[in-house]
Parts: C-alpha cells; structure tokens; sequence
C-alpha cells in the first residue's frame, strides 16, 4: 500500500514538472441540465454536454458534488474525484483539484494545481504555477501556504521537498519561504 501510493506521489510530481500555465483550468462553456447564474447546489458525473445539474458557468453557493469531475466557476463547498474551477472561496476536498485561483482550503489526496494560490493547500504534491516570473503581472508572489511532501509555488511551504523560485534558496526540505 505504502509503495503505490508513494508511486503515484512521485507520478503526479513528475508530470506536475511541466506546469507552467498561469490557469491550469480553461473552462469551456457547458450546458447543465439548468442554466442559472447561481445555485445552492451542484451534481456532476463529469464535464461535458448536460452531465452536470447546473452550467458550469454558474457560481454554487453551497455544496458541489462531483462524481467522477467536474468544471465549475466557483463554489463554496466542492467534495469528489476531481474538479476544475476558475477560483475557490472555500472548501475543496478531493483526490485531485484544479483551481485557477484558491483563496481557501484545497485538501487533495493527491495533487493541487493552482494558478495562484492566495489560501492554503494541503495534498502530497501542491503546485502553483507561476507561470513566466518575466511578465509584470505575474512577478507578485502569492502569499498562500502549501503543507505537503512536495511543493512548487511562491508562498510559505512546509514538506518534504519545496521549491520556491522567490527564495533565496529556491530548493529545500522541510521549510522555505521568499524573501
């Protein structure tokens, strides 16, 4: 047990290496079964043509259940397999989450990629993608915390292996943080 999950750790953290996009999410315009601005609950099997209850372009003000996945614009409460949503205000506790933007709580299982991540993550890989630290809207470092074995972003990290290339040491274990 010890082994697969450690093998799936070092997986998501390989294929992770690539993410250099400032929106892991790119919502595409989804047809749900209601078409609403908001609602206080969504059901999703996974993204696609009427498999969710709600649009996916409408904000859920409550508890966003997904299946298998999920493509929302926010909500407040998301429990499932995996989602991708443009920002989180809230809560996500997944086996792998895709936000664009967290200003909560994003628990994983697995692996959480983040755009900017302005909340906290916690999973057994976190990744922030900063994107290219060259473009001036980009250079701000986000100020979120990331607990995990292996962490990518510019905020506090705490784990087994962290990179932050704000720091003024961009790898180390256990601790870093920019500068």
């Amino acid at each position: 047990m010890k082994k697969t999950f450690l093998a799936l750790v070092l997986c998501a953290a390989v294929s992770a290496l690539g993410a250099d996009s400032t929106t892991p999410v790119k919502l595409r315009q989804k047809n749900g079964v209601i078409q609403a601005k908001w609602s206080p609950f969504q059901f999703a099997l996974f993204p696609g043509e009427y498999t969710q209850l709600v649009s996916g372009d409408a904000d859920i003000y409550g508890l966003a259940l997904s299946v298998f996945a999920m493509e929302q614009k926010n909500a407040v409460f998301t429990v499932g397999l995996t989602s991708g949503q443009e920002e989180n205000c809230g809560l996500v506790a997944e086996a792998v989450s895709l936000i664009n933007k967290n200003y909560g709580l994003d628990i994983s299982a697995v692996t959480a990629f983040t755009g900017r991540n302005y909340g906290v993550q916690i999973s057994a890989v976190n990744i922030e993608s900063f994107g290219d630290a060259r473009k001036p809207e980009l250079k701000e470092g986000a100020t979120g915390l990331q607990i995990g074995l292996v962490n990518v972003g510019q905020g506090f990290q705490i784990g087994v292996f962290n990179y932050n290339p704000d720091a003024a040491i961009p790898l180390l274990p256990l601790i870093n943080f920019p500068k």
